[in-house]
């Protein structure tokens, strides 16, 4: 102050009065921190900062500001540094060097705290503190009650059966032998190639990734879908496993109520190895999917322009054996 009045400044007294700020305000503008100030609304800056600085862990405070500073942890000897630690229920474990979860929480841990998710307005000290007792405490009560159903368990009276196993064995031979055996219940037995009810959100192979759905319904759909993964599942076994191929056509052949695809009606072979993406019938309009050297050619609808591609056009099974056999011939 006396510095302020010998360069003929206007004193620190006279600046507070003119501003009228209430003790422990600060001037709106300021950009230091203010604890809690964030989470308060409703008041001007001047009114809400006075309000906070009235609290006795306020830095704007006149007790704090009366207060020795400390100096490092020298001065705290004797006494703890953290003075306005607020009580807990449980004692908060102390560092250890393996535990995560102790009194001495570093502000800017990362790592998972049980239960701050539910902490707002405090510092992170603080937080910490309440998640790990609110943690401790529910540990605590968990470990309580199933020590307390484990000793209700232990002096109940145990159960009397009401039955003899060897009863319980008879019972289930008579279940297998006139029950399951019987021919109704092998009819309710639902076939590999029946569709499924429509509303029926469950998988059904080959609808939804390739053309089989299109323009069917959803039970014509489904029946040609099992249909074809059946056929594929054939063709697959023939040339891993002819005896496992035999059994599934043996299985097929008895369910069967559609045949599954091995010819296309154009007289074309359908190849389950080859699966065509381009088709000969061109490409649905809207495809987002990569056409070779559509680009350059303009004036014709997408389907018409599809249908004249050499990727689209050719009669093989796939666009790598109409490759290879066109460089064969040419060589």
């Amino acid at each position: 102050m006396a510095a302020t009045e010998l360069q003929g400044g206007t004193p620190i007294e006279s600046r507070r009065e003119f501003a009228n700020l209430k003790p422990g305000s600060q001037v709106p503008g300021y950009k230091g921190y203010i604890s809690q100030i964030k989470y308060k609304c409703g008041r001007t800056y001047g009114d809400q900062t006075h309000i906070l600085g009235a609290g006795k862990a306020s830095p704007f405070c006149e007790a704090s500001r009366s207060a020795p500073p400390l100096r490092g942890r020298a001065a705290c000897a004797g006494q703890s540094c953290r003075d306005d630690k607020l009580p807990t229920r449980n004692e908060i474990p102390k560092a250890t060097g393996d535990n995560k979860l102790t009194e001495e929480m570093v502000s800017g841990y990362t790592g998972y705290v049980p239960r701050r998710l539910y902490q707002h307005g405090n510092t992170f000290q603080r937080e910490c503190d309440n998640s790990i007792d609110d943690f401790i405490t529910q540990v605590k009560q968990r470990t309580r009650e199933v020590q307390e159903l484990r000793d209700y368990a232990t002096m109940a009276p145990p159960m009397k059966p009401i039955i003899r196993d060897s009863e319980i064995r008879d019972h289930m031979n008579r279940f297998v032998d006139y029950r399951v055996r019987l021919p109704n219940v092998r009819e309710q037995k639902r076939g590999l190639f029946e569709a499924p009810i429509p509303g029926y959100n469950g998988f059904v192979p080959r609808i939804g990734p390739t053309e089989v759905s299109l323009g069917l319904r959803y039970h014509e759909a489904s029946a040609k879908g099992l249909a074809e993964f059946a056929g594929q599942q054939i063709h697959h076994a023939s040339k891993t496993n002819p005896a496992r191929a035999a059994c599934l056509e043996r299985t097929i052949g008895r369910d069967r109520t559609v045949s599954y695809p091995t010819q296309r009606s154009t007289g074309q072979y359908f190849d389950f190895d080859g699966r065509r993406v381009y088709k000969p019938d061109g490409m649905v309009p809207r495809y987002t999917g990569y056409m070779p050297q559509i680009k350059y050619d303009l004036g014709h609808t997408y389907g018409d322009t599809s249908r004249s591609l050499e990727v689209c056009k050719h009669d093989k099974t796939s666009y790598g054996v109409h490759l290879r056999t066109v460089q064969s011939s040419v060589a």
